[in-house]
């Protein structure tokens, strides 16, 4: 029963951690797609509008231009399909989403039946084992009472010997016979009480044959009850197994987005790095995100710093930062995680290799939420 309930609670632990996960790769997602859509906005606007000022400049030249304002117009529509073409891909990438969060919530709802079924099967399992208890102390009362009565026999034959003995003497006077007629009635009484011993026995016998019979078959149902919860905890397996592959997929899948990016988005991010480098560099401004994140969640540094810190050591290490930054929702990819590892400013020719300490931690998200605060401030 404990090995059940314990079972039980590590599922819904599972569980729990899952739902944090797809929680994070619904926000990931959905960042992913804003961006794929305001990069294809401005890719399509640069090349319409650059298209646009070629047009025009050329048209004023000469009526000679024909051919070539001919082949503006081609390559305007050229542009106009890659910009339809995109924005279908687009729209399928936002219709695999949808059915990905139907399959979700599916999932979350078949993993919650089996939940509640491992539940009931676990409040079955209890009820049984306080059942067979029961079962044992009668049986240990039974047990009880047959010692008594053969106590009671063995001073019945104790008697009879005495009363022999008596026999044997061959004693006169009225003393002997009152004696051996108190003896007799004892003797009597006590075959009575042995009769009602016997006759109590005998039930008891009954009632331990039938306790017995109610045992074993509960012994029977309990197994076959352990037998169903195992089934339905290799079906929870499963359906964790088919989340897991379908996470996977959809992790995969927003990985090769970027790369099927055209020159023109290739561009269009390039600038929008700039631009924030402009603004008071990358890195302060994904760690800027970081803080935001991590207020929003009503955590901090130190919270975040032992959370992460999976192994409680003080050295905190790249592999340990980047899952920490990707699993706080800030809208990081595999790549920004790890480069901003030097911007803790943890030390590559340590002893025990780079790592970063809690110290280093909590003032480098210190810094960066004052940096904040300042751009806030000024935006004001």
């Amino acid at each position: 029963g404990g090995a059940a309930r314990a079972g039980g609670t590590q599922i819904y632990a599972g569980m729990e951690g899952i739902k944090d996960v797809v929680e994070d790769l619904k926000g990931k997602i959905l960042q992913t797609n804003m961006q794929i859509k305001r990069l294809e906005e401005q890719r399509v606007t640069s090349d319409l509008r650059t298209t646009l000022d070629r047009y025009r400049n050329d048209f004023t030249e000469a009526d000679e231009d024909a051919q070539e304002r001919e082949e503006l117009r081609r390559e305007l529509k050229m542009k106009e399909a890659k910009y339809t073409l995109a924005r279908s891909k687009f729209d399928g990438l936002d219709a695999e989403y949808k059915d990905y969060v139907n399959k979700h919530r599916d999932l979350m709802t078949q993993a919650e039946a089996k939940q509640r079924d491992i539940s009931e099967q676990q409040r079955v399992h209890h009820d049984l084992e306080n059942k067979i208890k029961s079962l044992k102390l009668q049986k240990d009362h039974e047990s009880d009472l047959k010692s008594i009565l053969d106590d009671m026999r063995e001073e019945l034959q104790l008697l009879k010997d005495e009363n022999q003995v008596l026999k044997d003497d061959n004693m006169s006077g009225s003393s002997l016979m009152s004696k051996s007629q108190r003896v007799q009635e004892e003797v009597a009484s006590l075959k009575e009480e042995n009769e009602e011993l016997l006759r109590v026995l005998d039930e008891q016998r009954v009632r331990s044959d039938d306790l017995g019979r109610t045992l074993q078959e509960a012994q029977l149902e309990q197994q076959a009850l352990l037998k169903v919860l195992h089934e339905r905890e290799e079906d929870l397996q499963e359906l964790t197994k088919t989340h897991a592959s379908l996470t996977a997929s959809l992790a995969e899948f927003s990985a090769d987005i970027p790369a099927g990016a055209d020159a023109a988005s290739a561009r269009a991010a390039a600038a929008s790095s700039r631009a924030a480098a402009d603004r008071g560099g990358w890195e302060a401004e994904a760690l800027g995100r970081v803080v935001r994140q991590l207020r929003n969640r009503g955590s901090s540094a130190t919270i975040a710093y032992t959370e992460w810190n999976v192994t409680h050591d003080g050295k905190m290490t790249s592999e340990q930062l980047a899952q920490g930054l990707l699993a706080c929702g800030a809208g990081l990819q595999q790549s920004e995680a790890s480069q901003l590892f030097a911007s803790f400013g943890a030390a590559p020719s340590a002893p025990d290799g780079a790592a970063i300490s809690k110290e280093q931690f909590e003032a480098t998200l210190r810094k960066a939420q004052d940096s904040e605060g300042k751009v806030d401030a000024a935006d004001e």
